[in-house]
């Protein structure tokens, strides 16, 4: 049997937190809440990321606005942040291994991620 190895993508293979740090200093600063550092990210980071932003004294309401249209707030300042993040040290080396010993390399992601629209090859380069 083919051995498999699954993997998130964000935060586990993608260094995305700045990216995320990034995005979610934007949508407090769009309801009026003060920026908070990585520090204070890292204490309150959750998901769904509703749970982050409610932690961060943010209103259903303002929650339910960064929601609405499929998030539209919130991927519109986080995707072009996370194009530009690395890969975590040694995830390369993961799916070099993962290609020598012919195993199943599955990600999971979001639908959003660009981590469904990057051949394989292209992360072992």
């Amino acid at each position: 049997m083919k051995p498999a190895l699954v993997f998130d993508w964000n935060g586990t293979l993608l260094d995305d937190t700045y990216a995320l740090l990034e995005t979610t200093n934007v949508i407090l600063g769009h309801f009026g809440h003060p920026r908070i550092d990585i520090d204070t990210f890292r204490e309150h980071c959750d998901v769904p990321l509703s749970r982050l932003f409610r932690s961060l004294g943010m209103s259903q309401e303002e929650i339910a606005a960064v929601e609405r249209d499929e998030g539209a707030l919130f991927h519109d300042t986080y995707e072009p942040l996370a194009e530009k993040a690395d890969l975590r040290e040694g995830a390369r080396r993961v799916f070099e291994l993962a290609r020598r010993e012919s195993a199943l390399l599955i990600i999971v992601s979001n639908p959003y991620s660009r981590a469904s629209t990057i051949p394989a090859e292209e992360t072992w380069s």
